[in-house]
C-alpha cells in the first residue's frame, strides 16, 4: 500500500513525555491520535489504513533503521494516505448485539 499510497504517517510514541512517562500512556494517546488520522483522511476523501508495527519487534525494529528512529521512541503504526483508487467503501460492522447499555442510579 504504502508504495502507492501519496504519503505515508509513522505515529511514533515517547513514553518520557506522556503522562507519568509512561510507555502505556504513550501508546494510548497515540492510538487516539492514529484513529484521528484515519477519520481527518476519510473527512477528506482520502483512503487511509492502519498498518501495526507495534508490538512487532522485527518491524519496529526495521521502521527504526529506515526512519533513523532513536531506540527510545515506539514505532506504533504506518498509515500510508492517498487517493483512493477503487469505489470501495469501509465495510459496516454495526452490529447491535455488541452494545451493553446500562441505566446507572444517581447523578452524573
Amino acid at each position: 500500500m504504502l508504495v502507492k499510497a501519496g504519503t505515508g504517517i509513522v505515529v511514533c510514541a515517547v513514553a518520557n513525555e506522556a503522562a507519568g512517562s509512561s510507555e502505556e500512556f504513550a501508546i494510548l494517546d497515540c492510538t487516539c491520535a492514529s484513529e484521528n488520522i484515519l477519520l481527518a483522511a476519510e473527512a477528506l476523501g482520502l483512503g487511509a489504513v492502519w498498518t501495526a508495527v507495534y508490538p512487532n519487534k522485527e518491524l519496529m525494529d526495521f521502521v527504526r533503521k529506515e526512519l533513523d528512529i532513536p531506540q527510545h521512541v515506539i514505532p506504533l503504526n504506518l498509515i500510508p494516505v492517498g487517493h483512493p483508487t477503487g469505489d470501495e467503501k469501509a465495510l459496516d460492522k454495526f452490529d447491535a448485539k455488541n452494545i451493553h447499555w446500562q441505566k446507572w442510579g444517581g447523578d452524573f
